[in-house]
């Protein structure tokens, strides 16, 4: 509400909205689902085609309870581009 209330008084908002797609609960949420055993890469796609569905499902109704975004730029820790930055920023220091 706060971005909304700002860029209706005229200022320049930039808010790109993002969302963590790892964790435990998608992956045990995957193995409910699928009631097998699943290799690494076969979990990891599960996983990923789970919180992709869960993303858009959630960014449409953001949008339609007229949430302003940079939905086009939005961001998810399940992208190369943020997966690959996350995993050189530990070597940070």
């Amino acid at each position: 509400m706060v971005v909304k209330y700002k860029l209706m008084k005229g200022y320049k908002v930039d808010f790109k909205p993002g969302w963590d797609c790892h964790g435990l609960p998608t992956e045990l949420a995957v193995l409910k689902k699928t009631k097998k055993r699943l290799t690494q890469p076969e979990l990891r796609e599960a996983c990923h085609t789970l919180a992709n569905g869960f993303v858009e499902t959630q960014m449409q109704t953001f949008k339609t309870l007229g949430v302003f975004a940079d939905w086009d730029n939005r961001y998810q820790t399940n992208q190369k581009k943020i997966v690959y930055i996350l995993k050189n920023f530990k070597n940070c220091k």
